[in-house]
């Protein structure tokens, strides 16, 4: 009896470890195809969503030459007030006399800050408009590779307008950049884009909360154009609500582009973009960190099925 209890528990413990080891072996193969499947659902969500809006391309030229329209009324203005179209006063706070070029180049930025508010941030929204949204919730990937996904996709879209953008805006305005400014300026669209993910994440967070991202977007779109040096520098703002453009990453990519590629200032333009990473790591973290607790937060309180 003794033995026949002793050959079970060796048999256990063979099944044990061969079960561990093959336990083991599973992890290992996951582990390894781990990376290689986060790129693959990232970029097939991103692709998913480029052929949706490639549907419908006259968008993509509306988007690409109406903010440039929206340019006319500051020529006019910059006409009637600063005459030769150079203002010395100007260049004090912004860094160049040319104002019409200072503001040209802050409403073509600035559609990378609506990509991240208009785009990343409301996919989930979209998504629960056309249906799909508690199917992809379900699915057996990461929430943080959907939001990338969403987020390259914008990436992808917003490259093709700011690129046709300023091609059209170089033609016109003469601009002359060389090379060393032009691998600057894609620098500093670089790590624009870490914050632009870092954004996405925090704003996915808030539209968790709030659901309906309507009127929560066009406060942070308003809010953001007063705030971030697009049309006038920061020394415009009162002291009080100065400091909260300056906490903002964005607003450095903006003061860095102009200083590489209108005022030609090395020194301030590296001084702005070591701000602007630092400050894109900074909303990278904290936009994960938030949407983590906002989305576990919802789900137990059964909020995010009632999405």
């Amino acid at each position: 009896m003794k033995l026949e209890l002793l050959e079970i528990k060796q048999e256990i413990k063979v099944e044990a470890k061969e079960t561990r080891s093959l336990h083991d072996e599973v992890l290992e193969r996951v582990n390894k195809t781990g990376i290689r499947k986060s790129v693959y659902a990232i970029t097939s969500y991103a692709l998913k969503n480029l052929k949706h809006s490639l549907r419908y391309p006259g968008s993509w030229f509306y988007w690409m030459l109406v903010p440039l329209l929206w340019l006319i009324p500051y020529a006019f203005q910059g006409a009637a007030l600063v005459e030769g179209g150079e203002s010395e006063f100007f260049s004090q706070f912004g860094g160049t006399g040319d104002y019409f070029s200072y503001i040209a180049i802050g409403i073509v930025l600035f559609n990378i800050v609506d990509a991240a508010i208009w785009g990343s941030g409301n996919q989930l929204r979209w998504e629960q408009k056309s249906g799909t949204f508690e199917f992809l919730w379900m699915s057996p990937i990461s929430r943080y590779e959907l939001l990338l996904g969403a987020s390259l996709s914008e990436i992808g879209w917003i490259i093709f307008v700011c690129t046709c953008q300023f091609l059209i805006l170089g033609a016109i305005l003469s601009w002359s950049i060389t090379i060393v400014q032009l691998l600057l300026i894609l620098l500093v669209i670089l790590i624009t884009l870490i914050g632009l993910f870092g954004f996405g994440f925090l704003f996915a967070s808030i539209i968790l909360v709030f659901k309906e991202p309507g009127t929560l977007t066009e406060l942070t779109e308003t809010s953001l154009n007063i705030l971030l040096p697009v049309r006038y520098p920061m020394q415009a703002l009162p002291i009080y609500i100065r400091w909260l453009g300056y906490i903002i990453p964005f607003a450095y990519g903006f003061m860095s582009f102009r200083a590489f590629a209108l005022a030609n200032n090395l020194k301030l333009g590296a001084l702005y973009l070591s701000l602007l990473f630092i400050l894109s790591v900074v909303m990278w973290i904290v936009g994960v960190k938030l949407f983590s607790k906002i989305e576990q937060r919802t789900r137990k309180t059964g909020q995010l099925g009632a999405y």
